[in-house]
């Protein structure tokens, strides 16, 4: 039971909610290097007006999340798809899966009015599946961004080369 009269450096780290000190420090951004040894899942929201945004999310063994690296390219899928080949043999990532958000990959492209996102993003070289953006989805990611009390640290982790995936999650949280 925490003392309301201490006003220790422990005072820092206590939980507004409970007063308790028995938590972990922890940090989601911190330096790694890619593992060609575990499977990589791109993830596409392409966008008609803005750029595309993309990531590569590394899956270790204990299945904990490793944004590796990200990217925004404005240019049409084929220049995504360039840039998706760079990066991949840059940090030789072993793409399992590719993953397109579902409200935008359904939707028409601008390139072409007849054809959907997925389509285009299909033909240029980068099949995808269309995600599931349930609240299932926001549970576990949540789950992901509390600490494994086991290990006593987060199971997603971010490079601090990804700065737009930093800001988008700090939107987020």
């Amino acid at each position: 039971e925490p003392n309301p009269d201490t006003h220790g450096p422990e005072d820092a780290l206590r939980c507004s909610s409970c007063g308790g000190i028995s938590v972990c420090e922890f940090n989601h951004v911190r330096p790694f290097e890619a593992s060609s040894r575990w499977p990589a899942v791109w993830l596409l929201d392409p966008h008609p007006r803005k750029p595309h945004m993309f990531l590569w999310v590394q899956i270790d063994p204990s299945d904990d999340l490793w944004v590796i690296a990200e990217g925004l390219n404005a240019g049409d899928p084929v220049e995504v798809k360039r840039e998706c080949n760079r990066v991949e043999t840059d940090f030789g990532l072993n793409v399992a899966m590719r993953i397109i958000d579902p409200n935008m990959g359904a939707s028409v492209a601008s390139t072409r009015r007849e054809r959907t996102w997925q389509v285009e993003f299909d033909d240029a070289g980068l099949p995808t599946d269309l995600g599931d953006d349930g609240e299932v989805g926001r549970k576990t990611l949540n789950t992901y961004l509390a600490p494994d009390l086991a290990r006593w640290q987060p199971r997603i982790h971010i490079h601090p080369r990804c700065k737009t995936t930093i800001f988008q999650m700090k939107r987020y949280v």
